[in-house]
């Protein structure tokens, strides 16, 4: 590793979302929940990061539980580059594509772990000190990682006081902290969007908003209408297809660089709800369902079966876009997938710890991240007292939201009468599906098939997605720009937009995998730029 040998000043700028306290040589960055007085990372709330500079010449980094504000760094000629975007990195002249990094990006929706898809260039991961001297190597030291609790057990009887006030707590405490000024609360057909609204019911505001992103088809609006009308609110509505038509345009100065620009579904409404109804702050979901609603996690499955299962979609996605799995690059991938994806106890453990590490950071709260250019967003989810109590739960309450499920109707039973969006059942029946989405999915299953992929009707599809199914326009000016991206070529050859155009006549894209690749060639367009 390279020596250290000189120091490079910089400079940061906050979102809507940070604020920031100094003392005695300590930089807090922190959403109004942490403290500097905190001496120790597990009594700090929310999302933060500590910046150190008094320690015998060195800068020592702390991270939060979940690693929500992101450090890439690098060394490179004696000196040490951190930056919060990718495409800084960029600019520092860390310019060449990470194969393994790109392949993780592409085939499993994020890169993993520490790796990015730049080559020389890591992500301080979560609950991580890094320490960087001046003569030395950094070295990274863990205080805290997530367990399961793997019990079938699902009598909730002693769980659920404690789950009521641990989940209204977190709400309040986020709200509690926000920028002053009008709150826009989302509203969908989902869990966590009803459970913050009802956890906070007595703190809303006349004025406060209530809006809906249409984007993955028309089931949830008219349950996030209806949960609108229970409450007596109007509902905003916005089509994300507004402003994904542009995607082939975004800013990726906006974003780490970490997150699929087709998935910036909720950018464009946060930039209208602050610009145009004069809001200041929204609360966000994220990491609500993935602790109380894990329907990603895999249980009951030994260590390697969890492991294999979990790389099942990179392997099918290699296989649809033709990469030879044979081949050097694709052999190193798997490798370094297979031998990190092991930890913890069993297989919930390790498909918790994946799940929040990689795709929860670096690909949902690439969400909230985006959103915080505009509003300050507040995530209950990161309290610390809900993702203990959470990850203290068994698993038999945890499985299909059982007592998520309840929690949410003993808070507001008037919203736990209303439908779920994943099961058609009121939120008050607890596990089940409804025999009317049981058969609809069947006839989907079979009609799908059958017909071309310009014809075939998914139950959920993005407005990026759509776009480029329907849109040749829009098709075009992405494959235009994946097609002129060196790094793409480099790691994939030159054939994936023909490749790609064959699929959209024939059995369908994969779309994900283009998201991805769109993102990676726009970063590398942005840095050089």
């Amino acid at each position: 590793m390279d020596r250290v040998t000189d120091t490079v000043k910089g400079c940061f700028e906050l979102d809507k979302t940070y604020r920031s306290e100094s003392a005695d040589g300590l930089l807090l960055i922190h959403d109004g929940r942490a403290r500097l007085s905190q001496n120790s990372p597990l009594e700090r709330n929310g999302s933060w990061l500590e910046i150190s500079f008094a320690d015998e010449g060195c800068v020592v980094l702390t991270s939060d539980r979940l690693g929500t504000v992101p450090v890439f760094w690098g060394l490179r000629d004696g000196r040490a580059f951190f930056a919060s975007r990718l495409v800084d990195m960029v600019r520092f002249g860390f310019d060449k594509p990470d194969p393994i990094g790109v392949h993780q990006f592409v085939l499993q929706n994020h890169s993993n772990w520490e790796r990015t898809v730049l080559a020389g260039v890591s992500l301080m991961p979560p609950a991580t000190r890094l320490r960087l001297a001046p003569g030395g190597a950094a070295i990274l030291e863990r205080y805290w990682a997530p367990t399961a609790n793997d019990s079938n057990e699902t009598e909730s009887a002693r769980w659920l006081d404690e789950g009521i006030e641990t989940v209204r707590g977190a709400n309040r405490r986020a709200l509690e902290t926000s920028q002053p000024g009008r709150i826009a609360w989302p509203i969908t057909g989902g869990l966590d969007s009803r459970c913050n609204v009802a956890s906070c019911i007595d703190l809303l505001k006349e004025d406060d908003l209530f809006f809906h992103v249409e984007d993955l088809g028309d089931y949830e609006l008219p349950i996030a209408r209806q949960i609108a009308a229970t409450l007596d609110r109007n509902l905003v509505e916005f089509d994300a297809s507004d402003w994904m038509s542009d995607v082939s345009s975004f800013d990726l100065n906006l974003d780490s660089g970490d997150f699929n620009v087709g998935h910036w579904r909720l950018a464009g409404a946060s930039r209208v709800l602050a610009q145009e109804h004069g809001c200041g702050a929204t609360v966000d979901g994220f990491l609500q369902g993935i602790l109380m609603n894990p329907a990603m996690f895999l249980h009951p499955v030994g260590m390697q079966e969890a492991c294999d299962k979990r790389f099942a979609l990179a392997q099918h996605r290699a296989r649809r876009l033709e990469l030879d799995n044979e081949s050097s690059v694709f052999k190193a991938f798997t490798e370094d997938f297979m031998q990190r994806y092991a930890c913890g106890r069993h297989g919930l453990d390790a498909s918790q710890q994946y799940i929040m590490e990689n795709r929860s950071r670096r690909m949902v709260f690439g969400i909230v991240r985006l959103n915080a250019n505009h509003l300050d967003v507040r995530t209950p989810g990161l309290d610390n007292e809900f993702i203990d109590y959470a990850t203290r739960l068994p698993w038999g309450l945890r499985k299909d939201a059982r007592i998520y499920k309840q929690i949410i109707n003993a808070i507001n039973p008037a919203l736990g009468a209303i439908k779920h969006d994943k099961t058609g059942l009121p939120v008050s029946a607890g596990p089940g599906l409804a025999r009317s989405r049981k058969l609809a999915k069947l006839f989907r299953y079979y009609r799908n098939r059958l017909l071309p992929s310009s014809l075939r009707r998914p139950e959920k599809e993005t407005a990026f997605e759509r776009l480029l199914r329907t849109n040749g326009g829009f098709r075009n000016s992405v494959f235009r720009i994946i097609g002129h991206s060196e790094w793409i070529r480099e790691v994939f050859g030159s054939g994936m937009v023909d490749l790609f155009e064959r699929q959209h006549t024939g059995r369908g894209m994969q779309d994900d995998c283009i998201g991805a690749m769109l993102t990676i060639a726009l970063l590398e367009k942005s840095g050089r730029t």
